[in-house]
């Protein structure tokens, strides 16, 4: 009977310590800031670890402004995270965490300035936690004396890295949509207007050595008359 009772004992023991022994790989943790950053619009918090529970980003789905610089800050105590567009467009990680499992670690944040698309994205580290941020184009009428308006549409205020691009796309009312831009390196451009009839666009960030592409951005339309 006491040997029986020495045996759970040291089980139980055992259980309790491997959670402890698997973060050991991790280093020192220091505690996050306070507050944490998921409150507001561009603030992601990249939570939880596998022993624990509660990995996730929140808010899993952000809609930004194009030029808009997204934070994520990891607000577990033990583990890294990272926040990975699904086709490798961006990478944001760190160097906390055992070779192989690296991403940013407790209380660090990454961020990132977005540009007209959808871009879902995943943690290297724990691939269950995903998540999502859309940007619309900018869109505002250029009108000049003498001329009829044009739309001016804006997707992005950053050059985007070596070997990737934008495809862009119109629609006019409720048309078809029809590709404008392929592959284009320009942050803008300045299009006819149809007045009668809502101008809409969209766009992407595609990889040119044909790795993938991100979903195309929610539509933005206006209407020049």
């Amino acid at each position: 009977m006491a040997r029986r009772a020495w045996i759970l004992g040291a089980t139980a023991a055992a259980l309790l310590l491997t959670p402890l022994v698997a973060l050991a790989g991790y280093g020192q943790p220091s505690p996050p800031p306070p507050g944490g950053g998921g409150g507001g619009a561009g603030e992601v918090d990249a939570n939880g670890n596998p022993f624990s529970g509660g990995l996730g980003f929140d808010p899993a789905r952000l809609r930004v402004a194009v030029g808009r610089t997204v934070r994520w800050t990891n607000t577990d105590s033990f583990v890294p995270h990272t926040a990975t567009e699904e086709h490798g467009i961006f990478d944001l990680g760190g160097d906390y965490g055992p070779p192989g499992n690296m991403g940013f670690g407790p209380g660090e944040s990454v961020e990132r300035e977005f540009s007209a698309g959808t871009f879902r994205y995943f943690c290297r580290v724990h691939p269950e936690m995903r998540g999502v941020v859309a940007a619309p184009v900018k869109l505002s009428i250029a009108r000049a004396r003498k001329a009829a308006p044009r739309v001016r549409a804006l997707w992005s205020r950053r050059r985007l890295p070596a070997g990737q691009a934008f495809d862009v796309q119109r629609r006019i009312g409720g048309g078809p949509w029809r590709s404008i831009r392929v592959g284009t390196r320009r942050l803008q451009g300045t299009f006819s207007a149809v007045s009668a009839k809502a101008n809409a666009f969209r766009a992407r960030v595609r990889l040119t050595d044909g790795g993938g592409a991100s979903g195309y951005s929610p539509a933005r339309a206006i209407r020049p008359g």
